[in-house]
């Protein structure tokens, strides 16, 4: 075989792997990774597939929950979905649009939601839903940096700086 029409082939089959990851290199940051189906045969299919990840606050996959797809321009639900026992679920079949994959409780209440999703025909678009990390109502004053300065004020010694509310304690 001639070295020149060797080079040729590796040279075009450089700038066939390299394509995908220009394309990966110029995707704005904080849009849903796009992983396109392999054949161009599919490509010419009019519908798209949302797939995914369920995780809780502590990064544990959320096993046999209940997820729905909700179209984003219309606000309907167009369809539900369970996740497997890795936390994992697909909506295999969407029509190209805008939609949100949100995360339901057993009384069907949102507990988390992806962000706004906008699948091509023909994409396979990736998500993962995290539920927040829950703080009590009672602890709504223990912001990290107020409780840096009370430990700070406790361990030098200060007990209070201002007594607050009636004395109810009797003073001798």
């Amino acid at each position: 075989m001639d070295t020149v029409v060797r080079h040729h082939r590796w040279s075009a089959l450089a700038l066939l792997l390299a394509l995908p990851l220009q394309a990966a290199a110029q995707q704005a940051p904080g849009t849903p990774l796009r992983l396109d189906r392999p054949s161009v045969a599919v490509r010419t299919g009019t519908r798209a597939s949302i797939r995914g990840n369920v995780f809780s606050a502590v990064n544990l996959p959320i096993t046999w929950a209940t997820v729905r797809l909700r179209d984003a321009r219309a606000g309907r639900i167009v369809t539900f979905s369970t996740t497997d026992h890795a936390g994992l679920f697909e909506f295999p079949t969407v029509e190209p649009g805008s939609y949100v994959v949100e995360l339901l409780d057993k009384e069907s209440r949102v507990l988390a939601a992806s962000e706004i999703l906008n699948p091509n025909a023909g994409d396979f678009l990736a998500t993962v839903i995290r539920i927040p990390s829950q703080i009590p109502a009672a602890a709504g004053f223990a912001h990290p940096t107020a409780l840096l300065v009370t430990a700070t004020a406790a361990a030098a010694g200060v007990l209070a700086t201002i007594v607050v509310g009636d004395d109810v304690s009797p003073r001798r």
